[in-house]
């Protein structure tokens, strides 16, 4: 993973449907079809000049994503409208822009951060992380010949092949403390703990049959921000030549996977809550 750390949190939330829905709000604004750096005062239509006008520039639109009417005349005043959700969207050349007030993204965004909290990170990043994403597609033979279903999407997998530190190390940063004695085992070092801290949380994710989900663990991968659960756990692996250094793996599956700004804006999270 080069120097990209990763990272684990567990997201909490009263249900399996409140864990999507606050993800899902993550994504507002987005680059799809949401406008940003809309002030409070400029969706006040009181404030604007036949109750319908908002003024539009560049600069609500996501790098690369702007219009080129809006780019040619500066500042583009367009009528604000609203569907039947009570949702306010302005149109450009027949598409559809969503405007939402900034302030109530950034309030929207805290409660959700305030939901998750870091519990694990990795003391040597993953030596491999492989993710795949599969289509759900049902195949029947017929005498007429094949009948292919398509379902859409499979869940995301990831799949995380991971080494330990160097067990000969205790967590002291001591000098003279560094290597473990010789009456002390690898399993008295810092990197042991470690594993055991991860298989601890592998272990605890929903280890209860059929019960109310309360919360899942999201992972961090380079412009991804995963939240879901473990599949499997493998090792630590020991091997002869290596007695030091030990190997362990895991697979994630992903229920909801959130990219690019709404992943770097989750993660600006206080640690303490």
């Amino acid at each position: 993973m080069a120097r990209i750390p990763m990272t684990l949190y567990k997201v909490y939330t009263q249900s399996n449907s409140e864990i999507v829905d606050n993800l899902n709000s993550l994504n507002k604004p987005s680059p799809s079809n949401y406008l940003i750096n809309i002030t409070g005062d400029e969706l006040n239509t009181k404030s604007t000049p036949d109750n319908l006008l908002i003024d539009i520039t560049s600069e609500n639109f996501p790098t690369g994503l702007v219009p080129a009417e809006v780019s040619s005349k500066g500042v583009l005043t367009t009528k604000l409208l609203e569907d039947v959700n009570n949702r306010m969207f302005i149109t450009i050349n027949n598409e559809v822009f969503y405007v939402r007030s900034q302030t109530d993204f950034d309030n929207e965004q805290q409660k959700l951060q305030n939901s998750i909290k870091e519990i694990f990170s990795f003391y040597i990043n993953p030596s491999r992380v492989t993710p795949s994403y599969k289509k759900i597609v049902n195949e029947i033979r017929t005498r007429g010949g094949w009948e292919i279903q398509h379902w859409g999407n499979s869940l995301d997998e990831i799949r995380v092949e991971c080494k330990t530190g160097g067990m000969n190390y205790k967590s002291s940063i001591k000098s003279d403390e560094n290597v473990l004695l010789k009456t002390e085992s690898i399993m008295d070092s810092y990197a042991w703990k470690k594993v055991v801290d991860l298989r601890s949380i592998y272990d605890n994710d929903h280890k209860l049959r059929n019960q109310k989900v309360k919360s899942l663990i999201g992972l961090t991968y380079y412009d991804a921000f995963y939240v879901g659960y473990f599949t499997d756990f493998t090792g630590p692996v020991a091997e002869e030549e290596r007695p030091y250094i030990m190997n362990f793996s895991f697979t994630f599956k992903s229920q909801q996977t959130i990219y690019l700004n709404s992943k770097s804006n989750i993660l600006k999270i206080n640690n303490d809550n």
